[in-house]
């Protein structure tokens, strides 16, 4: 994907979203996946155990159970390997 396909998607969206990229691990990757999403703050920065230096400062709503944070709207680039992940 290049710059001008990439404008060309973000312009289907409402302008004033947030954008999210995957993080963390090594390496590049195409984009493969440019989605609106609800997310949510990772309750691990707030200092909840079981949470590590490595997981996002977000996570997708209702990815981690028992989180009940009120969830917004997001635009999520995603790429092509980036089920690998998790």
């Amino acid at each position: 994907m290049n710059v001008t396909e990439l404008i060309e998607i973000l312009k289907k969206f409402p302008a004033d979203l947030e954008v999210v990229v995957e993080g963390y691990e090594t390496g590049l990757d195409p984009i493969h996946l440019v989605k609106q999403a609800d997310i949510t703050r990772n309750p691990g920065l707030c200092g909840s155990k079981g949470f590590e230096d490595w997981d996002g400062e977000y996570a997708l709503a209702g990815e981690i159970p028992g989180h009940t944070d009120n969830p917004r709207q997001a635009v999520a680039i995603l790429g092509r390997r980036g089920h690998r992940r998790s």
